[in-house]
């Protein structure tokens, strides 16, 4: 089977149906219709937030009592200041 996927690839194929290989490029859409422009403003601010440490037994976490966390989650909170898990839901 891999051997069949593999020949099917090869250059000399791609000159035998080379008119059937034919791509049309289009800009993208966003650059063509000024949707979303972008253009970076100078930032002149100096950052204020203080460094801060999550307490090993999560005392310093405002809200812990909505929360539960298997013993994995607490040490990955402790240790990288987040943790994050799939949510109960699927995107649409």
């Amino acid at each position: 089977m891999l051997l069949s996927i593999m020949t099917g690839c090869n250059k000399n194929s791609a000159k035998e149906n080379s008119g059937q290989n034919v791509k049309t490029l289009f800009p993208p859409l966003a650059t063509t219709t000024g949707f979303a422009n972008y253009s970076e403003k100078a930032v002149d601010c100096s950052p204020s937030v203080k460094p801060y440490k999550i307490d090993p037994e999560l005392g310093n976490i405002v809200n812990r009592d909505m929360f539960e966390f298997s013993t994995e989650a607490e040490q990955l909170l402790v240790n990288n200041s987040n943790y994050f898990i799939d949510g109960a839901s699927k995107e649409v």
